[in-house]
């Protein structure tokens, strides 16, 4: 699933409110993407609505070093830009639990090596973060 226009997949979507019935999906992987909603706690919400009872949700962001939990674009600037995309928030660690629990989300995490990416400042080479989320 994809909203851009180029994209070749089969379905476009806003994952702020999702084509799909209740309880829909058994597993829902979100990669690098969060950031690039402009609604991150309506985009959740609606993850947990698609999920089975049993289901799980992965979620990868790059997680930032900074003292607050997220630095918010939205209302105060213009969204900032990563290439052509546009980036409503940066997350740290317990912003990123934070809004997932806002959303009813029961969140775990994992973290795997990565010797191979050193993306910059958010994720530098070393260990990712992988948020394994369920209903709460």
């Amino acid at each position: 699933m994809d909203i851009e226009p180029t994209s070749t997949n089969q379905i476009k979507a806003d994952l702020e409110v999702l084509p799909f019935r209740d309880g829909r999906f058994d597993l829902i992987v979100c990669l690098d993407v969060m950031e690039h909603v402009k609604d991150d706690l309506a985009a959740m919400r609606e993850r947990w609505r698609v999920l089975t009872p049993d289901g799980v949700g992965l979620i990868h962001v790059p997680l930032w070093y900074m003292d607050e939990p997220h630095q918010d674009a939205r209302g105060a600037r213009d969204p900032l830009y990563h290439g052509t995309s546009k980036v409503y928030r940066e997350y740290n660690r317990d912003g990123m639990l934070k809004s997932l629990g806002e959303a009813g989300l029961a969140v775990g995490e994992m973290t795997y090596p990565d010797d191979e990416l050193e993306i910059g400042p958010s994720n530098p080479k070393g260990l990712l973060t992988l948020f394994v989320c369920r209903k709460g």
